[in-house]
């Protein structure tokens, strides 16, 4: 199954892009369909390129995608 979700920054609220990916694999780069704000991925997670505040998750919707 496939998931995709909202990013948004928690502390100037900025879009960061979208999430979309299988949900057996591990979140990575590859995942994420950025905005014109750039986004920062490091071991402690995902950060906003312009504020540095932490990126939030939301608006997870599950994707059908017939066969």
């Amino acid at each position: 199954m496939r998931i995709r979700a909202e990013v948004n920054c928690m502390s100037c609220g900025r879009f960061l892009g979208d999430l979309e990916g299988e949900t057996k694999t591990r979140i990575d780069k590859s995942w994420l369909r950025p905005s014109d704000t750039p986004v920062r991925f490091t071991k402690r997670g995902l950060f906003c390129g312009r504020c540095g505040g932490r990126a939030l998750v939301e608006h997870i919707d599950k994707v059908y995608v017939a066969a």
